[in-house]
């Protein structure tokens, strides 16, 4: 059967190279001073938010859903505030194609690492997660940056191959080795011998039935990959939190830390609760901040 043009399958990534030489426009955008993304960054959000009206029921909606006591009020202001802060990630992340190891330092802080070190350096690995809030991408390099151990990625194959391989060059710009998500476990099992970081977005909706659980988020039924706890248990790795706080424009602020060790916590689910329940608690404390684009609850998330 004949395969439908810009289809991707997750074998098909482990081909894939990032770009030897970004094209010349997409490295002139890259290099514009910040405050002229941001302020091309305001333009699209207005546009995105009020003209073109980009998924605006969508995150609407899903605000409604997580906060049912807000006022029409807090919705539109969560609402604006995520189109915003969404643009301004987007064109952080042109710039992070390339920022040197010093810009990206000055614009974001780092917190926690010493309690990831202690582990590494004792022989274990680490498993490393976070959430769409702040800027995750320029997260991944700071970590990547700074860790002092072998860093593995999870991602998500983009179906253009263009972008996917631009993507890939931004997030291995620091020495992460990038690993589709469907093959993370598999790869994690060749290199179990060293102790290393792997790190994982891991709020979105799960595709693979086989590997999901329902978990109580925002007082409903909400499906999450299972793939944190799964390597956890597979490596004998404790699992941490990166949380990613916006500071100001451009300037975020990441601090790690302990969720569980698999050690203390042998339950089937109970290393997951304790990411989901993390990744509310922050939600809440930075509501216009998450990724409300996104469809969440594609599937209904029934135990």
């Amino acid at each position: 059967m004949q395969r439908r043009r810009g289809s991707s399958r997750p074998e098909d990534a482990l081909k894939r190279q990032p770009l030897a030489r970004l094209p010349w426009w997409l490295a002139a955008l890259s290099r514009l001073p910040m405050g002229v993304l941001h302020g091309l960054a305001s333009i699209l959000a207005g546009l995105a938010g009020v003209l073109l009206g980009y998924r605006r029921a969508i995150v609407e909606a899903q605000i409604r859903r997580c906060f049912p006591d807000w006022s029409a009020s807090q919705v539109r202001q969560t609402r604006r505030g995520f189109y915003r802060h969404f643009l301004d990630v987007m064109v952080e992340s042109f710039k992070a194609l390339t920022h040197t190891a010093a810009e990206l330092d000055e614009r974001m802080s780092i917190e926690g690492f010493e309690a990831a070190r202690r582990y590494l350096d004792s022989g274990r690995s680490v498993v490393l997660v976070t959430a769409h809030t702040g800027n995750w991408e320029w997260a991944l390099q700071s970590v990547s940056l700074h860790i002092g151990h072998p860093t593995l990625a999870a991602y998500k194959p983009l179906h253009q191959p263009f972008w996917d391989s631009v993507f890939l060059l931004l997030r291995s710009r620091f020495s992460a080795q990038m690993a589709p998500d469907r093959r993370l476990l598999r790869q994690v099992l060749r290199g179990r011998g060293q102790p290393r970081l792997v790190c994982m977005v891991a709020d979105q909706d799960p595709t693979l039935a086989a590997a999901r659980r329902s978990e109580t988020f925002f007082g409903q039924p909400t499906w999450f990959f299972m793939g944190p706890e799964l390597v956890c248990r597979t490596l004998d790795a404790p699992l941490m939190y990166a949380a990613v706080t916006r500071e100001g424009r451009g300037r975020y602020h990441l601090r790690i830390e302990l969720l569980g060790d698999p050690r203390d916590l042998p339950g089937e689910g109970e290393l997951l609760g304790c990411f989901v329940t993390r990744v509310e608690r922050h939600v809440r404390e930075r509501p216009a901040d998450w990724l409300w684009g996104y469809r969440r609850w594609k599937q209904r998330g029934g135990r």
